[in-house]
């Protein structure tokens, strides 16, 4: 069993490789739990007609940030709900703020997960304008976008950089402005699927 957390910035195709990923493990046999944060938000909204759902809603809506408690709460429900210790795990959108990483951590090691990779996309921040310009998204303004990119730097780069410090995780740094299916190629060798 093993845990490939995805990093990369808006547009840089994570979400796209994470399912390329889950696809490819399940075709192998292996049983896969996916999560992506933002769908997890998306879930809790619509299974929470109360205070709590609604107020979540408008944050979300908004554009505001929740604090670090909530999606650490969403995620942990995740695998206290589904983990048998026969999965592995795929984790797109998670552990994005530096608070979030040790938190994250301590969940592997409480779960005796020892394989630990981390796939960081890289792409240039001309190629994010170019992709995420080009799907006509309300949010994905020049002034979104660039507030985007600050996020990632400021909060999510820390993150990446406590994995790397951390000899347990193998980071793979994999060249995102490719195609799809180049992408995916490199990624599965440097994972040797």
């Amino acid at each position: 069993m093993a845990v490939y957390m995805f990093y990369g910035k808006s547009g840089s195709g994570k979400g796209t490789q994470a399912q390329i990923l889950k696809e490819q493990l399940i075709a192998q046999g292996r049983s896969v739990i996916y999560i992506e944060t933002g769908q997890l938000f998306r879930d809790f909204i619509s299974a929470h007609n109360n205070f709590m759902g609604n107020y979540v809603q408008s944050v979300v809506e908004s554009g505001n940030l929740m604090p670090s408690f909530f999606p650490i709460y969403l995620w942990s429900r995740e695998l206290v709900d589904h983990y048998t210790g026969n999965e592995d795990i795929i984790l797109d959108g998670t552990a994005r703020r530096l608070e979030e990483a040790p938190i994250i951590h301590s969940a592997f090691d409480f779960l005796g997960i020892t394989k630990r990779y981390v796939l960081n996309l890289e792409v240039s921040d001309q190629w994010v304008f170019n992709h995420m310009g080009a799907r006509n998204r309300v949010d994905d303004t020049e002034e979104g976008m660039q507030q985007r990119l600050q996020w990632f730097n400021e909060q999510v780069v820390p993150v990446i950089d406590f994995f790397k410090k951390n000899p347990v995780y193998t980071v793979i740094t994999v060249n995102g402005e490719q195609s799809i299916e180049q992408v995916a190629q490199m990624i599965t060798q440097s994972l040797t699927l």
